[in-house]
């Protein structure tokens, strides 16, 4: 039955918005911070920020193809339109795996990034002392 998938999806949804919010705070806080070399690790965050909401929105596609497909197969025979839904359903959450494995691969090289540049900015201040 496709609403037994349903729990886990819904936890990845969760999770994804649970990101969006943290990542909403962090680029704000980098709004907020006066130094100038912030472009580039901004203009990466939103890049992300733009990969979780197409991951949200392939979930709630998914999410919404399940409901459907489980509804159809109870109160009607249609097993082919119900098949087409589900693979359709699959394919979307599929997708939005597929954002959120790239998301967390790009998150690490940036976080990279971001201690990269605080060490040689820490070590130009601490060679023009």
């Amino acid at each position: 039955m496709p609403i037994a998938i349903l729990p886990g999806v819904s936890i990845l949804l969760v999770s994804t918005a649970n990101l969006i919010i943290s990542l909403n705070v962090e680029i704000n806080h980098l709004l907020d911070d006066k130094q100038d070399q912030k472009g580039k690790t901004i203009f990466l965050k939103l890049a992300q920020l733009n990969r979780l909401s197409l991951a949200m929105v392939s979930l709630y596609v998914g999410i919404f193809l399940f409901l459907i497909s489980g509804l159809l197969a109870i109160v009607t025979s249609f097993a082919l339109l119900v098949n087409l839904l589900l693979g359709t359903a699959l394919l979307a959450v599929s997708i939005a795996l597929v954002l959120l494995i790239r998301y967390a691969i790009k998150a690490v090289s940036i976080r990279q990034y971001q201690f990269k540049r605080k060490f040689s900015e820490k070590q130009s201040r601490e060679t023009s002392e």
